[in-house]
């Protein structure tokens, strides 16, 4: 099911708040190949494709980037990240965290994880969009 290319791989429990940032990449012709997992038993079936035989995986099933909700109610998120951090076939993506805190005890704690980065969502629908979409225009230039 995931063992496929992956450009984005987005980690968001909130089917609207997906939507949003999936509808936007594709409007706007950002997503190469987007994966979206919404729960837990979604980000395990994920890691356990990423354990098929390394030739397999040199192309496959290894996202260039995640895009990290930092709240989710199915999952822990902490937890989400150190996996992805220890799981070979997502370990070199670049992660971003999604998040509504801008305070810097929460920031240091997502970078000591190992995030790279971290956007912190608007609370008005129209600046949100403003962010994916700044973000993957940032993306699409960094990553050629």
């Amino acid at each position: 099911m995931y063992l496929r290319f992956v450009d984005v791989l987005l980690v968001e429990d909130n089917l609207a708040n997906a939507g949003i940032v999936i509808r936007e990449f594709e409007r706007h012709h950002l997503e190469n190949s987007l994966v979206h997992l919404k729960d837990r038993e979604d980000f395990n079936a994920f890691l356990m494709a990423s354990r098929r035989p390394v030739s397999v995986q040199a192309t496959l099933g290894r996202p260039k980037i995640v895009l990290l909700e930092s709240e989710m109610t199915t999952m822990n998120c902490m937890d989400v990240l150190r996996r992805i951090r220890r799981n070979k076939a997502t370990k070199d993506a670049g992660v971003v965290v999604l998040t509504s805190s801008n305070e810097d005890p929460a920031i240091h704690k997502w970078y000591h994880l190992g995030a790279n980065s971290y956007i912190v969502k608007p609370l008005y629908f129209e600046k949100f969009v403003e962010a994916i979409l700044d973000f993957g225009f940032h993306w699409q230039l960094i990553n050629k």
